[in-house]
């Protein structure tokens, strides 16, 4: 085998290598663009919000050495993407379960009016600046409260009734093996059609089916992702 060969099959096994991590650059470039409203809305309402050190700091309050109250945050764009998956009708219930200080229960409200958005949330602290946040731009765009459709709640998800909703999502990850089971518990519960969009961990009974799964953006790295439908 010549030397230019050899040079050339490197280059082609670079390249197929290069094709996955080119993709998400050109996605992330995509969803960016698509997002640009709402990403500048977002960003502008939450610019001096630390969320993660908001979190840190209510652990050590609340004296929880279990990973359940860790904090992370769900790529906007992903999220919104994953909706779209899951295709929401025109009368829907979504609901974020640890939905922290707000902000992707804000961009769901943002990019689609039409649904009725509920985030629970059980540090106070959290809770508190997704309320501020929201009266701050129902304030700022002369909206009423009852009227706009997003609702925040301080509750722990597990003494929680969210079996109406149509679409949930739960970023699972830090969840223990025993808090997981409990929210499975809860899940079983769900009316037959509803979508659970769940990061890490999964769903498993033939109660429900993927009908969508693939690597998305965390605040920590690159996660996997299921979208659920419960059939039973």
């Amino acid at each position: 085998m010549t030397l230019p060969t050899i040079y050339f099959i490197l280059l082609l096994v670079c390249f197929i290598a290069l094709i996955p991590f080119v993709k998400k650059i050109l996605r992330n470039f995509h969803r960016k663009r698509k997002y640009t409203a709402i990403l500048k809305e977002i960003n502008l309402l939450f610019q001096e919000i630390d969320a993660f050190k908001v979190a840190k700091d209510a652990r050590i309050k609340y004296e929880k050495s279990l990973t359940d109250l860790y904090y992370g945050e769900i790529d906007i764009c992903a999220l919104l993407d994953l909706l779209d998956i899951a295709s929401p009708p025109q009368q829907c219930v979504f609901y974020d379960l640890g939905s922290g200080c707000g902000k992707s229960a804000f961009a769901v409200k943002l990019n689609y009016p039409h649904l009725k958005v509920h985030g629970i949330e059980l540090i106070e602290e959290l809770h508190d600046i997704a309320n501020q946040k929201l009266h701050q731009y129902l304030d700022k765009n002369g909206l009423a409260h009852h009227d706009f459709g997003l609702e925040f709640i301080q509750a722990n998800i597990l003494n929680h009734n969210f079996t109406h909703a149509d679409i949930i999502f739960i970023n699972a990850t830090a969840f223990s093996p025993g808090t997981w089971q409990q929210i499975l518990y809860k899940l079983m519960q769900m009316k037959c059609g509803t979508k659970i969009i769940i990061t890490s961990k999964t769903l498993p009974s033939p109660a429900f089916v993927i009908r969508y799964q693939a690597m998305e953006l965390m605040s920590w790295g690159f996660t996997s992702t299921y979208i659920y439908e419960k059939v039973i």
